[in-house]
């Protein structure tokens, strides 16, 4: 269901200041299915909904690409480090260097 939010997510109509934050592709994997028993007991799974975005674009297997790639490798793992949200931390910071806030809030 993560992967379905994140596509249906990323391909809705969204201001521009809102980032993918995936880190990688979502696979798209959209379609909803059905499952129906076979006489012999097994049973079998078939497409029974899809989903399309406003310009017709099927979404199944189309996957949606992230904003910022990075990938979290199995030495970051090791360490203990997450290198997705490292790399979310400092654009966002960049962007707030750049775009700093007009207000400041109240504490």
């Amino acid at each position: 269901m993560e992967t379905l939010d994140l596509t249906m997510k990323s391909i809705a109509k969204k201001p521009k200041n809102v980032r993918n934050w995936s880190s990688r592709a979502t696979n798209g994997s959209v379609i909803g299915t059905g499952a129906f028993r076979l006489m012999d007991g097994s049973s079998v799974r078939t497409p029974g909904t899809g989903l399309w975005d406003v310009s017709g674009q099927n979404l199944e297997n189309y996957g949606v690409p992230a904003d910022v790639y990075i990938d979290n490798t199995p030495a970051d793992f090791a360490a203990g480090r997450d290198a997705q949200l490292q790399k979310a931390v400092e654009v966002l910071q960049e962007e707030l260097r750049k775009n700093p806030s007009k207000e400041i809030p109240d504490r």
